[in-house]
């Protein structure tokens, strides 16, 4: 077997992981299945395996971040105009709600992972994420470059993290510029 079929079964099995994970029934009446994203998945297991991980670490750690990826994208998704009708209103709760249940998902197998610097990246991604989404809604419509770096931020800061914390420094720039593109 070669070991780009090995590599293609690893991502297969985590991502069929991944959406055993949040499938919810009373969620999915209500709520679009998140999308993983497969640049970020495919980069971070290189990554690792670059690393020379072992697999079940490096499912975990892929797992652990595709559901913190999914919990941001979810309550990215939350509208916040004000509805009349009771089942956009609805919607919108049942939104926050998954986003909240994909998060408490990610706390469970970080919880099976025993990694506190993987803790400590994870938590300061969501950080800086979460504070350049906000300097991004607050600029106005003019051109500002430092919109370009928070917006660099939200993409990738979760992989260039870790990338830190696996003493990649190539592979930093590298999802940096990949995911700004």
């Amino acid at each position: 077997m070669t070991s780009a079929n090995i590599y293609n079964e690893d991502l297969n099995e985590i991502i069929e992981s991944f959406y055993t994970l949040v499938k919810h029934p009373y969620i999915q009446k209500y709520v679009d299945d998140p999308i993983v994203d497969m640049d970020q998945t495919t980069l971070l297991y290189l990554m690792l395996r670059e690393k020379g991980l072992d697999s079940g670490y490096i499912k975990q750690c892929i797992l652990t971040t595709t559901l913190v990826q999914a919990a941001l994208d979810t309550h990215e998704s939350v509208s916040v105009k004000n509805f009349i009708h009771e089942s956009s209103k609805r919607k919108r709760q049942l939104t926050v709600l998954a986003g909240d249940y994909y998060s408490s998902l990610y706390y469970y197998v970080l919880s099976n992972v025993n990694d506190t610097k993987l803790i400590r990246v994870l938590a300061q991604s969501i950080q800086e994420i979460n504070e350049s989404k906000m300097n991004v809604y607050q600029m106005d419509q003019t051109y500002n470059p430092a919109e370009f770096q928070d917006i660099k931020i939200i993409d990738s800061s979760l992989l260039q993290n870790i990338a830190v914390m696996l003493q990649l420094p190539k592979w930093k720039e590298l999802i940096n510029e990949f995911f700004f593109f």
